[in-house]
């Protein structure tokens, strides 16, 4: 996710005036997406309001991902990349390993919660990532400033529309 460090920067800064939800998507071509997207949840589940970010910021960082892409793991159990995956929990977060672990396997709430994030992300026109919406409409493009620490996302003519549809319904 090499917009993640780009998105972890805008929330730092506006964090006090903009409400921010955050969807993971577990693409299916990922083996192991689906993992790491029920670890943030449990994360959140069991964790203080910064961990899931802290899990995060540790999970997709690029020598972390090399870990449990698809290549990297064809010869691998579950219980192998769990491992590894509990590791980053651990070593990020306040959540102990005994949690994660029984959560990974017993919380209904974790497993349903990334299963329901997912299909909410495709009920809303989501199709891989890094895709943006707000307030409900895709955002055509992320502009970095020159620094890239911080970011504005453009929604352009398509949101500029729906505002103005919302206007003139709350107006008449």
């Amino acid at each position: 996710m090499n917009d993640w460090p780009m998105l972890s920067a805008t929330y730092d800064k506006w964090a006090d005036k903009v409400k921010f939800n955050y969807h993971l998507f577990p693409l299916p071509y990922h083996t192991w997406a689906f993992l790491l997207a029920k670890s943030a949840q449990v994360v959140g589940l069991y964790g203080t309001n910064d961990d899931v970010f802290n899990f995060i910021d540790t999970a997709y960082l690029p020598d972390m991902q090399a870990l449990i892409y698809n290549s990297a793991t064809t010869d691998i159990t579950y219980g192998d990349v769990q491992a590894i995956v509990s590791a980053w929990v651990t070593n990020s977060t306040s959540v102990s390993a005994v949690t994660y672990n029984d959560a990974m396997a017993n919380d209904e709430d974790a497993e349903l919660n990334t299963r329901y994030a997912w299909k909410q992300s495709t009920l809303n026109g989501i199709s891989g990532t890094p895709l943006y919406n707000i307030n409900g409409v895709r955002s055509e493009r992320v502009v970095r400033t020159k620094t890239g620490s911080e970011a504005t996302i453009i929604a352009a003519s398509s949101l500029r529309s729906a505002l103005v549809a919302q206007c003139a319904a709350i107006v008449r």
